[in-house]
């Protein structure tokens, strides 16, 4: 009688084992969707029969064929782990489970990968900003090659509900969900983005010390462990002055970095000086600078003294932090006599700028003041206007005549002369004092004309 039972439990066995061996064939031969996928012996006993692991020894022995095909209805799609590599930009990561399924169809959304910190997600739908670029879908194992449009939008739109790109960061919850295209079937994982994961960086060529007006290349760059980021929008902020676009177009408030990773715009100080914050952001990168503004220095050289109606030239100059010129500055001329042409000039390359001061008919010390962007010079001319005296006394008993030449001020180096404007004859001379006399004998009836003149 034992004989007989064991040997109707070996005839039982033999023929579930066929059984289970015969359907995946007979599955297939009647043309029915079978998944195909690698499988390791815990999943595969998970597909078929809802076990869970651990398995025995001896079923870990057999399920050793990874090309078993699956059951159609016999799987659910579940999602075991995510593996990340966040050396590049955007991340690569490889999704593993069972129960995938065949790639999807093209408008399918299949794989959805949502940032539950920041508020954004990517998927494989053209609906979404951000999409993973799948490498190979199998039944237990997607590869991620990157996201297209990573990092390229700007979520102060609302989309991710904060100021920055669509991008994981460290410490983020991520939730990966994936949907078997042929049955459905949803399988989810609620992860973390690795908090070692590194996040590009920002950086700001310095800006010198300015005066207000003053234009500067702001430039800067965004990288990734050193290697710049293509295709990266930059958020620049300031608290003073303006920004245009330089070698970069300004969009608002954004630039988008070039194939190297560089911006470039151009910043313009205030008209007030101060100090004054400029940054610049780019995901989760972030470089701020302060910038020194100060009014500029405006000097006029030395002007000689000049008589009275005399026109000379007076230059000037404009210069900035440390003493260097500045070119192409705005200066205003004016003056509390006299005249002065052309009122308004440009400095030159170095700083440079020259006008024409007309003296006024009168003597006397007068001002020119000179201003450029809150900066301001001045300087003092002496307009000498002298006043000229002639007179005679004659002596009748030799016919003498002594003339004497007065001025209202010192000669100082001017030349007061007596002149016979008949004869055109120099009588006398000085460059000293303030007056000067000559004796002369005159003939009867004889008419000559005397002049006394400075020059």
């Amino acid at each position: 009688m034992e004989r007989e039972t064991r040997m109707l439990l070996w005839a039982l066995f033999a023929i579930g084992v066929l059984t289970v061996a015969l359907l995946p064939a007979a599955w297939g031969t009647l043309n029915h969707a079978v998944a195909i996928g690698v499988k390791s012996n815990n999943d595969m006993a998970q597909a078929l029969w809802g076990q869970s692991p651990p398995l025995s020894s001896s079923e870990s022995t057999w399920l050793t064929n990874t090309n078993v095909p699956i059951i159609p209805g016999a799987t659910i799609t579940h999602v075991d782990s995510v593996s990340w590599n966040t050396s590049t930009w955007g991340p690569q990561l490889v999704i593993s489970g069972y129960g995938f399924g065949n790639p999807s169809a093209a408008g399918q959304t299949a794989l959805i990968i949502r940032d539950m910190s920041r508020g954004w997600a990517a998927a494989n739908s053209s609906t979404y900003g951000v999409q993973p670029m799948i490498v190979s879908w199998q039944n237990d194992r997607i590869v991620v090659g990157g996201f297209d449009g990573y990092g390229g939008m700007d979520v102060s739109n609302g989309s991710a509900g904060q100021q920055g790109s669509e991008v994981f960061a460290p410490g983020d919850r991520i939730t990966v969900s994936v949907t078997n295209p042929q049955t459905g079937s949803t399988g989810t994982l609620h992860t973390q983005y690795p908090t070692s994961a590194p996040m590009p960086t920002v950086t700001m060529d310095p800006l010198p010390s300015l005066i207000a007006g003053q234009s500067e290349p702001l430039s800067g760059r965004v990288s990734l462990n050193a290697t710049g980021l293509a295709h990266q929008t930059v958020t620049l902020t300031w608290s003073g002055g303006s920004v245009a676009s330089g070698s970069s177009v300004l969009n608002g408030q954004t630039v988008t970095t070039d194939g190297n990773g560089r911006f470039s715009v151009t910043y313009t100080a205030p008209a007030q000086p101060g100090t004054y914050t400029v940054s610049a952001s780019a995901d989760t990168g972030y470089a701020t600078q302060q910038v020194q503004v100060s009014v500029p220095t405006v000097s006029i050289d030395p002007i000689p003294t000049v008589e009275a109606g005399q026109s000379v030239t007076i230059t000037g100059h404009v210069t900035g932090v440390g003493g260097a010129g500045i070119a192409d500055q705005t200066v205003t001329l004016s003056t509390d006599g006299g005249q002065i042409q052309p009122e308004t000039v440009a400095t030159d390359s170095r700083g440079n700028f020259a006008a024409t001061f007309t003296a006024p008919g009168t003597g006397g010390t007068d001002t020119v003041m000179a201003s450029c962007d809150g900066g301001m010079g001045t300087a003092s001319v002496t307009v000498r206007a002298f006043t000229v005296t002639l007179s005679a006394v004659g002596d009748p008993t030799d016919n003498q005549v002594t003339l004497t030449a007065t001025v209202n001020q010192p000669l100082n180096g001017y030349t007061l002369r007596i002149l016979n404007e008949t004869t055109g004859q120099t009588l006398a001379q000085t460059s000293q004092g303030t007056s000067l006399s000559v004796s002369i004998t005159m003939q009867q009836d004889v008419t000559n004309t005397f002049v006394a003149q400075i020059n």
